[in-house]
């Protein structure tokens, strides 16, 4: 009799748990954020850039970005990012390595996913729309004490909420973290992660 009372019980605390889980919808982070982790072995960056700093993609023209277009247009995507979001160690510039891209889908503002009727229209049958590009990669920068390094970004978004994301830039060694913003007017910002 106790056996199956507690049987019951762990049924019970098993169905109330999935009950109460909500699908996950959300970001791998938080819109138009990201991170520099500077390591022994280089830096190491997430970022979630908004799709519409892509628009390039955008086949349709409808000021949106498709997976399909994503898919389409990868190579041109990576390039920018390539090109646009850099660390310098001095002057010497650097460019990501192993970089990964992850779409991050459009939802309404109920939750629900936005695979509309410009699909339809456009012909991107099950094609659905991104929102966010989360990127991922390593920087091959070694800068030592007394180099200033510098993180520099220009990529943006189309919309007014989406012409600035903020940064945090924290070392292995330390605890000290520096938060910073960049904005197309603050594409370059020194990176001070080490006490004065």
């Amino acid at each position: 009799m106790i056996r199956n009372s507690k049987s019951l019980l762990y049924l019970s605390i098993a169905l109330l748990v999935i009950g109460t889980v909500q699908p996950v919808s959300a970001h791998l982070m938080v819109a138009q954020s990201g991170t520099l982790n500077i390591t022994g072995k280089g830096i190491y960056m997430v970022l979630s850039l908004p799709a519409t700093a892509f628009l390039k993609a955008d086949d349709n023209a409808d000021r949106q970005l498709q997976t399909s277009e994503l898919l389409a247009h990868r190579l041109r995507v990576v390039d920018a990012i390539k090109n646009e979001i850099l660390i310098f160690c001095d002057k010497e510039r650097f460019g990501i390595e192993g970089l990964m891209l992850t779409p991050v889908e459009k939802f309404d503002t109920d939750h629900t996913h936005s695979v509309e009727a410009t699909d339809e229209i456009s012909g991107n049958s099950g094609s659905v729309v991104v929102d966010q590009i989360v990127v991922m990669g390593r920087y091959p920068v070694m800068c030592s004490d007394g180099k200033s390094l510098t993180f520099q970004a220009g990529l943006f978004g189309a919309g007014i909420n989406e012409q600035m994301f903020s940064m945090t830039a924290k070392t292995a060694q330390s605890s000290k973290r520096q938060t910073f913003e960049v904005t197309p007017e603050t594409r370059r910002v020194k990176i001070r992660t080490t006490d004065p």
